[in-house]
């Protein structure tokens, strides 16, 4: 199937498939605001802050690929290639155009003629996001870390971890006579 699709894009690459401009920001920063409305990720940036940060990365160290056709953009990959390794940030498929082989056709398209091979090629994906976490699996992709965290606690709010002595401790009686 994916060399299906990957011969349909060779074929249509001139007007389709192709590297970000500069006109291209608002569409990115739209589609990269909803990439992390449906991650529920806690950004509270809005599209135009997102157009700068964009902006900011694709006149720095970063690449943006938007796949599809000229009239119907429908995905867009945003990679930063270092010395050692390809770091891909995003790659977010359109939910309308999701499930039709774009996000393989996309990532074969990266690997095979975009990314050089003896490159180490890494993606972050949220451990609680179950679709793209099956997604890059599926496509060879291998666990390599997980990141844990504590959020700040809020006003009033107790932290579960407030009590730091070893586990053992916190569950031993209290010794005789201390009642």
């Amino acid at each position: 199937m994916v060399g299906a699709l990957l011969r349909t894009f060779a074929q249509d690459a001139e007007k389709a498939n192709r590297f970000a401009a500069t006109s291209d920001l608002d569409l990115l920063a739209d589609w990269n605001h909803q990439l992390l409305r449906e991650e529920a990720l806690r950004n509270p940036m809005r599209v135009p802050e997102f157009r700068e940060r964009m902006k900011g990365w694709l006149g720095g160290d970063y690449t943006a690929v938007i796949f599809g056709t000229t009239a119907d953009p429908a995905a867009y990959a945003l990679y930063r290639e270092k010395t050692a390794e390809v770091y891909l940030r995003p790659l977010f498929v359109r939910r309308d155009r999701r499930r039709e082989g774009i996000g393989r056709m996309a990532v074969a398209i990266l690997r095979n003629q975009l990314w050089p091979r003896h490159k180490r090629r890494i993606v972050e994906v949220l451990t609680a996001n179950a679709p793209p976490m099956a997604f890059w699996r599926s496509i060879d992709y291998k666990d390599h870390c997980l990141t844990l965290e504590i959020l700040p606690e809020q006003d009033g709010e107790e932290s579960a971890a407030a009590d730091v002595r070893p586990r053992a401790a916190q569950q031993q009686p209290p010794p005789p006579g201390s009642r």
